[in-house]
């Protein structure tokens, strides 16, 4: 007979949870998390189980512990469905376009809420999947936050956008995102390798720091064969109340970078 199989720690069950619970919209990304009394009597655990599934996924990087606040949620698991996730490495890529310090539209100034004109970083990339284009990526971060460590050309050639910012002590702890179907320009359509006036989903997505601050924006255009939605609906926790009080998150399933 076979030896039975041990079971994982209770610690590990738990982590598995709080991703499920993090991946179906319960907890979304900037959300506090309950403390943790609060998670030991929700799931019968004790308060090192629930400690130590904690630290489980802060080291993994999905929650951010501050102190005196809480417990938040910094990221989306790297156990999410596919929707969420980015294609095998040696089929993602940047093609850079270019690069540099820009002065702010007054759209872009009203967004950062910066004094017109205000000087911000901005970078374009071509993504390429396959080695074929599939999306334009237009992105800007105000020009402060690169006072201490300039973008390196390593960096602008091949790191995503948000880990640079992160090595730079600034972290997203909210996301809002706006997409919208087009007709593309004979600029954009020749970077995709398409007809002018195809269409493509156009996405924006504004990052927000622990303080509320605007600290990047990037303006997507997705090839029609790249274009898809995904809406994820979520009730507060323990709310059974009607719809008025559901939180309705849209994402671009080839836009999150």
């Amino acid at each position: 007979m076979a030896p039975a199989r041990p079971e994982a720690p209770l610690y590990q069950a738990l982590a598995s949870t709080l991703r499920g619970e993090i991946s179906g919209g319960v907890f979304g990304l900037g959300d506090r998390i309950p403390t943790e009394p609060e998670l030991c009597r929700r799931h019968g655990v004790s308060r090192n189980t629930v400690r130590q599934a904690v630290e489980r996924l802060v080291e993994e990087g999905v929650l951010d512990r501050q102190q005196g606040r809480g417990t938040f949620v910094s990221a989306l698991p790297r156990s999410d469905p596919a929707l969420f996730q980015r294609p095998p490495a040696q089929t993602y890529a940047f093609r850079l376009i270019g690069h540099g310090w820009v002065a702010a539209t007054p759209a872009l100034a009203g967004q950062f809420g910066l004094a017109p004109d205000g000087e911000l970083f901005s970078m374009v990339r071509l993504r390429l999947e396959a080695d074929r284009p599939a999306a334009i990526k237009r992105y800007f971060a105000p020009a402060d936050l690169w006072l201490d460590a300039p973008p390196t050309r390593e960096e602008i050639e091949s790191a995503p956008f948000d880990a640079m910012l992160v090595a730079r002590g600034v972290r997203m702890m909210r996301m809002n995102i706006m997409a919208r179907p087009g007709l593309l320009a004979s600029e954009d359509a020749a970077l995709l390798g398409v007809l002018s006036g195809g269409v493509a989903l156009f996405s924006e997505r504004v990052g927000f720091n622990e303080h509320g601050r605007a600290v990047r924006l990037s303006e997507t255009v997705l090839a029609e064969d790249h274009a898809r939605l995904f809406w994820s609906v979520r009730r507060p926790y323990g709310d059974q109340g009607s719809v008025e009080g559901l939180t309705f998150s849209t994402w671009t399933a080839a836009a999150l970078d």
